[in-house]
């Protein structure tokens, strides 16, 4: 994004902004993130807030509508510290500016888990597994949960040519013997998947995006943000993004995440053994990500770890047959 865009979006809000939500006229608004939306902190007198402004054609007003109504529910019936969606003078909780929908969020102090390492941060992510267990357990024992609209996370929306958030195959960087490891790697997976199969035990709606990022720790109490990305898929899946971006010592925070998810709710071993196989493929997958997102800042800092350490894992998944990692 340029800045001659930030500055167009800035001043249509800055006209927009208080025809929909009572801020009072000492409301300052400056670009927080910019990745698939447009992130804006709106600030008026001490009171902060956070509003999405969602990229046109990335979601339907339906899938909007899904995700918000998911939040709603879990500020009701867990708790789980997130943000809360802050209706507008309407009482809705999306409000359509110009050819944008966006949604205003409370503001939450916190820092990210980035630099975070050693013990403190097994004790954060073991409480990330925690927390994951109760948003799964939650939309089990959810009836509204069949009313909600999203998107899936299946094989062919992660791995496949038309992957929802890039091809793998696009990378210009892989090697030719990289290539090979990941294919073989894309059937095994392939194959594991259609036996795990999708049970309300394994599969539902998902945050599906629990990166550093989108995790906050404010006075030791850790806080999920970010629910953009929740869809249906399996529920392992979102163990897999809690250690996507950890190129050491995965092993012992996975083992640190699923001791936290076990306190709430319990896994077979049929689900520990489709651990590796959700690892790898999420690491598969951020290649994709990263294929069809090559001049974004995140991007940039990407490591030449990161290719190393994903195709070693890859090529020790395929050489156990999905068994490791």
């Amino acid at each position: 994004m340029n800045e001659r865009k930030d500055e167009e979006l800035k001043h249509m809000l800055e006209e927009e902004l208080g025809k929909h939500y009572d801020l009072g006229s000492a409301c300052e608004i400056s670009l927080l993130k910019y990745s698939e939306n447009y992130n804006w902190l709106v600030q008026t007198g001490s009171k902060k807030y956070v509003l999405r402004l969602c990229r046109p054609g990335y979601h339907t007003t339906e899938e909007l509508m899904g995700e918000l109504l998911w939040i709603q529910e879990l500020e009701k019936s867990t708790d789980i510290r997130m943000p809360v969606v802050i209706k507008n003078h309407r009482g809705e909780l999306l409000t359509q500016i110009k050819e944008y929908y966006c949604t205003m969020f409370s503001f939450l102090n916190g820092t990210t888990l980035r630099g975070i390492e050693g013990e403190e941060l097994l004790g954060y992510l073991q409480e990330i597994g925690q927390i994951t267990a109760k948003l799964h357990r939650q939309v089990q024992e959810w009836p509204g949960v069949k009313n909600i609209v999203r998107f899936t996370w299946n094989y062919e929306d992660l791995l496949g040519k038309d992957a929802r958030v890039g091809d793998w195959r696009k990378h210009p960087r892989l090697s030719e013997e990289e290539r090979s490891v990941y294919e073989k790697a894309e059937q095994i997976i392939g194959d594991k998947l259609k036996q795990y199969g999708k049970t309300p035990e394994n599969y539902g709606l998902i945050h599906s995006d629990f990166n550093i990022n989108n995790v906050l720790v404010d006075q030791g109490k850790v806080q999920v943000l970010d629910f953009d990305d929740c869809g249906f898929g399996w529920f392992l899946y979102d163990l897999s993004t809690s250690v996507l971006e950890y190129d050491e010592g995965i092993r012992d925070k996975m083992a640190a995440w699923l001791k936290g998810y076990e306190t709430e709710r319990k896994l077979t071993e049929t689900d520990r053994s489709m651990v590796p196989t959700f690892i790898v493929m999420r690491k598969i997958v951020r290649i994709g990500w990263i294929a069809s997102h090559m001049e974004n800042d995140t991007v940039k800092k990407v490591t030449d770890n990161y290719y190393e350490q994903t195709y070693r894992m890859a090529k020790r998944y395929v050489e156990s047959d999905g068994t490791d990692f």
